[in-house]
């Protein structure tokens, strides 16, 4: 519709341009998106599924509320998938590695029994899940 001042103007690059080959926003979804749905794909592929047992197991026995285990799971699933995987992309590895890290923890979460859950400490888990991580990524 018009507005009360007559229609807007239109922006300098025409009605819906985007920029230049992948780097416009659909472009970058497209690319993250194959990525994962490659990664899901790989997930089923028994060397995924012992590395999610492995993460299981070892996030099991420690602690999975603790942001150093989870840092340090995602840094050895990292090393592994980049073993086994040599032909992935550095991102494509990450994203593999964080995928079978959210299958571990959602096992876990599956077969416990849930006590009370602290709604408001979620913000400080995720910081420092967040500076955990940044210093296993780098």
């Amino acid at each position: 519709g018009q507005g009360p001042y007559g229609p807007g103007q239109q922006g300098p690059y025409g009605p819906s341009q985007q920029g230049p080959g992948s780097y416009g926003p659909s472009g970058q979804v497209s690319s993250v998106s194959a990525s994962v749905s490659s990664a899901a794909s790989r997930l089923s592929s028994p060397a995924a599924s012992s590395r999610v047992s492995s993460t299981v197991s070892s996030l099991a026995s420690s602690g999975p509320s603790d942001a150093s285990v989870v840092s340090s799971a995602l840094s050895n699933l990292v090393s592994q998938v980049s073993a086994s995987q040599p032909g992935l992309s550095g991102c494509d590895v990450i994203v593999q590695a964080l995928l079978e890290l959210v299958s571990a923890l959602v096992h876990i979460l599956g077969s416990s029994s849930l006590g009370q859950v602290d709604y408001n400490g979620a913000s400080y888990s995720a910081q420092r899940l967040s500076q955990a991580l940044g210093n296993t990524l780098g």
